[in-house]
């Protein structure tokens, strides 16, 4: 991300979970400040998946605790539009 927000460049994530089956904890998984610190130049997130992973997602990028809109998608298209408003 440090290219992409070089000169206070801001940016918009789309992220598409494909064949998303989960994640295995490590050492890392409870770091949050890796998840945290950086969200200053992100103007907003969309996410894309199954929707039995949501809660899960939210959960794993701390959405409760970021000031960055983050949402979830079913669908690709949806995502694109939100990201663009």
């Amino acid at each position: 991300m440090t290219r992409a927000t070089a000169g206070g460049r801001r940016v918009r994530f789309l992220i598409v979970l494909e064949d998303f089956e989960g994640w295995t904890s490590d050492e890392e998984w409870g770091d949050d400040a890796l998840r945290l610190e950086s969200d200053a130049p992100i103007v907003k997130a969309a996410i894309v998946g199954e929707p039995q992973w949501k809660e899960l997602v939210f959960a794993f990028v701390a959405r409760p605790f970021r000031k960055t809109p983050i949402e979830y998608f079913g669908d690709e298209t949806a995502a694109r539009s939100w990201l663009g408003a």
